[in-house]
């Protein structure tokens, strides 16, 4: 395979069945050619065999799926097929990312994959974990052309390339090609040329331990070794370890398939295997970049449980002496006598763990208490923020009257009364099990201005009932502000030029604003939901009563509620704020960091209202009046849309001014920013300069080079 150059296949008319779950074969989910045959070509696959699962189960196991192209709800012109995205870390490494030689030959195309388990339809490439996220992103360059197959899917053409990667077989050229540019677009700029010793640790994992290797690093750090936690790191941080001239050793684990990503050859890698014989992959990873590397088996026995997750216990002293063969360490003999007696404590302490998430498994499901469920959803502009730190800061008060609201580390930033958002991503990232749920809340209260928006995905609905069988939930409150539609367009406008980054006029913006549609989607989403009240308020309309709304819908008493010190968080804009923000927003990222401190520091600022011309704003009503009639017709006719005509902004074309608070905080915010560029930059050249001495740069076009990268430094 190695001596042949990798091939695409094109299929024509190919219908994608999304991954199940049929009887005992386990998941299903395979590729149909224009006959109606599966595609086995695209199964995956390793040396010792198919692993999707056999060639004979094909027709027996998607007898129940009966793939019909007339039934496919997603239908799709031309793709690539980028295989099965698994959330094992080594082997995503290696067979999810098997075809990212083939992507760059198909950078326009969007990017199909199978995911390992089976999903409800809905789940994208936001739903992934940050690291496969991370990965896919250095793979594709544009994250928008990945795609997830969880609905039957009928491609007019689907692209198959070739797997560079085969478990336990194979790294083709190109695939160990293709995997280095991943690497190198993940790695952080600065390097470091020094030579380090470094031990990959699995002392900080709650599974697969190796007895007395905490001891075992003490003693490896007095002499000089690095103790690296890779699981603590980003990916690009990962593949630095593996480059340079360093001795990189440690108990073999998917840490050491980031090799595959790294681009220098000059590392070497002592593996000790963790568990009896070790993995072709390791020397297959090795053999693909060309480094050094030696294998070692010092494996005495597993633990109490038996899997490749139960923990081991190794011959320390021999692992040291080969360390003191090499010279990496000066003493001659490491002992640890109660090696046997740390294996027991590490079992215990993993069953420990597993009966403790079983308790709390069992707790929540036996939950006799029948909780609420209070969700505020927004809308953005409606005083979200204000309310959010209303809440942050009364949460004791709150549990006072039994409604919990689930906080976590950055909220402190609400309760202090500067720009924040809730706690509704805990909704959204569904991590219930970190959540401290006080048993002694009747009710669960969460804050976030775009749920309005999320929770309408399918994968987030699915999230609302978990959280009933889970929470033994028994009624959802709902509380939304709206806006009425030429004051929301105005401040949402200011929103997207103050935090978005954006660069357009209020014009562009009036001729795309369609935020009534998305309340529309919301509430008939909701509306079908059993158990489900819904709670909607103009903002227009009660901006003065935010306080007693939330509290007559959490029904609690009439101002109990501590209002937060700050009143006007998360203000607009001045107009000459507003242009300054946008005019640096079109030559800067995170530009916020000027428009969040003026908001923060210079809370009392009055802002200006953004209006643009009549005939604008009529030209949005009339584009909206059928959506905006729909919404009115399902909410209180009090607290409707009201389509009001404003007069027009007369600071347009005033001088922009700037008082001396403003222009403080400006260059503050500036200075400080460019202060840290600076240093980076000057480090950044230090280490360029280094680069080039040590790489002898002294002929007239390696000269040119590295001048150029000196030019392309500064401008960083």
């Amino acid at each position: 395979m190695l001596e042949t150059e990798l091939e695409t296949e094109i299929l024509q008319h190919a219908l994608v069945t999304p991954i199940k779950f049929i009887n005992k074969l386990g998941p299903v989910g395979s590729i149909y050619d224009s006959q109606g045959q599966p595609h086995l070509k695209s199964l995956l696959k390793r040396r010792y065999g198919q692993v999707q699962f056999k060639e004979e189960q094909i027709q027996i196991a998607e007898k129940n799926y009966h793939p019909d192209v007339k039934t496919a709800k997603v239908r799709v012109k031309k793709a690539v097929y980028g295989g099965r995205i698994v959330h094992h870390y080594g082997h995503f490494l290696l067979e999810t990312l098997a075809r990212a030689w083939a992507l760059n030959n198909y950078p326009e195309e969007d990017v199909y994959f199978h995911l390992f388990s089976m999903v409800e339809p809905g789940y994208s490439f936001a739903d992934l974990k940050s690291w496969q996220q991370e990965l896919l992103r250095a793979a594709v360059i544009n994250p928008d052309r990945v795609h997830l197959i969880t609905e039957l899917t009928y491609f007019d053409e689907l692209i198959i390339p070739d797997a560079g990667y085969v478990i336990a077989d194979y790294c083709h050229p190109q695939q160990a090609q293709a995997l280095t540019k991943i690497g190198q677009r993940l790695k952080p700029k600065a390097t470091t040329s020094n030579w380090r010793k470094i031990w990959l640790s699995r002392s900080g994992l709650k599974e697969a331990r190796i007895a007395g290797e905490q001891d075992f690093e003490a003693a490896l750090q007095q002499e000089g070794f690095e103790i690296i936690h890779p699981e603590r790191l980003p990916v690009g941080e990962q593949i630095q370890l593996f480059e340079g001239e360093n001795v990189i050793a440690g108990f073999t684990g998917s840490a050491f398939h980031t090799l595959i990503l790294a681009e220098s050859k000059e590392s070497k890698l002592l593996h000790f295997s963790r568990i009896k014989n070790i993995s072709q992959n390791y020397a297959t990873c090795v053999q693909a970049k060309g480094i050094e590397a030696e294998y070692y088996d010092f494996f005495i026995k597993k633990g109490k449980q038996k899997s490749i997750s139960g923990n081991v216990l190794q011959n320390l002293e021999k692992v040291w002496q080969v360390l003191h063969q090499q010279g990496l360490v000066k003493a001659e003999i490491y002992q640890d006598s109660d090696l046997e007696l740390k294996l027991q404590e590490l079992d215990e302490e993993t069953q420990k763990n597993h009966q403790k998430i079983k308790k709390i498994s069992l707790k929540q499901s036996n939950s006799k208490s029948a909780k609420k469920l209070f969700i505020h959803v927004g809308q953005h502009k409606t005083g979200s923020s204000f309310i959010q730190s209303c809440l942050a800061k009364n949460r004791t008060l709150l549990e006072n009257q039994e409604i919990q609201y689930p906080f976590f580390k950055t909220m402190e930033n609400a309760a202090n009364g500067f720009i924040s958002s809730g706690n509704g991503r805990l909704i959204l990232e569904n991590k219930t099990e970190s959540w401290e749920v006080n048993d002694d809340c009747t009710s669960l209260l969460f804050s976030g201005e775009n749920l309005y928006i999320n929770l309408i995905n399918g994968k987030h609905l699915n999230t609302i009932t978990e959280l009933q069988q889970k929470f033994n939930i028994k009624e959802i409150s709902i509380l939304l502000f709206i806006r009425d539609p030429i004051e929301h367009a105005s401040s949402f406008y200011q929103q997207e030029i103050k935090r978005g980054g954006a660069t357009f006029s209020i014009e562009e913006y009036f001729e795309s604003y369609d935020t009534p549609l998305r309340i529309e989607n919301f509430l008939m989403t909701f509306s079908k939901i059993k158990n489900v009240s819904l709670h909607v308020f103009n903002y227009s309309i009660v901006k003065d009563k935010l306080t007693n709304i939330v509290e007559q819908w959490l029904g609690i008493s009439e101002n109990s509620l501590s209002p937060p010190e700050a009143s006007n968080i998360n203000r607009s804009l001045t107009f000459a704020e507003l242009e300054f923000q946008r005019h640096l927003n079109a030559v800067m990222t995170r530009s916020a960091i000027v428009s969040d401190q003026l908001c923060n520091q210079l809370p009392t600022i009055k802002a200006d209202t953004i209006i643009p011309s009549v005939e604008v704003q009529s030209t949005l009503l009339n584009r909206l009046k059928p959506v905006i009639d729909r919404v009115n017709t399902l909410i209180p006719a009090d607290q409707g849309y009201r389509c009001t005509v404003l007069p027009e902004s007369k600071n347009i074309n005033s001088p922009l001014v700037l008082n001396t608070e403003q222009l403080r905080v400006i260059a503050e915010s500036l200075g400080r920013t460019i202060s840290r560029l600076n240093a980076r930059n000057e480090k950044l050249q230090v280490t360029v300069k280094n680069l080039q001495s040590r790489l002898g740069i002294n002929d007239e076009n390696t000269k040119a080079q590295g001048e150029k990268l000196n030019l392309a430094t500064e401008k960083l």
